[in-house]
């Protein structure tokens, strides 16, 4: 995805609110719900012009923050779903607040939930010449919990 067009979704939504992902949950052909934005409070608006718009080496997820499963959206017949969430990592690899978005994702109610677990995401950061750089990431996210007794 091109930063300059993530940048023009995000100006329109004012991040201030507690992530309401569930708004505006439009169906495409495959069942798949684009969410947009997450809304979270953050101290200072994201400074977009310090994100890098090509890097040598992509953010990579670090294994052990991978999010497990949420549990509460098990069911008897159990679980499959799937999401994308967008985000800034900075120098440090963490995740910036006011970046989040949920670009696809098979339930509004692991939506709202990616909107929160990814603030504690750890990432090994992007590089630009050697050079650790603040990158735009889109990271999937599957979950497929069997059948309950």
């Amino acid at each position: 995805m091109r930063l300059s067009r993530y940048i023009r979704r995000c100006l329109i939504v004012p991040a201030l609110l507690v992530p309401l992902a569930a708004d505006a949950q439009v169906a495409s052909a495959d069942s798949v719900f684009n969410t947009g934005p997450c809304r979270i409070r953050t101290a200072e608006p994201m400074k977009w012009e310090d994100v890098a718009e090509r890097v040598d080496v992509t953010p990579r997820l670090v294994p052990a923050t991978f999010p497990r499963f949420p549990m509460h959206l098990r069911t008897r017949d159990g679980y499959h779903g799937r999401m994308v969430l967008s985000m800034v990592v900075d120098t440090a690899g963490l995740v910036e607040p006011g970046s989040i978005s949920v670009e696809e994702s098979t339930d509004p109610r692991l939506s709202a939930w990616g909107c929160v677990v990814a603030l504690q995401l750890r990432f090994v950061p992007a590089t630009l010449a050697g050079r650790r750089v603040s990158a735009l990431v889109e990271q999937p996210f599957s979950y497929s919990v069997s059948r309950g007794p």
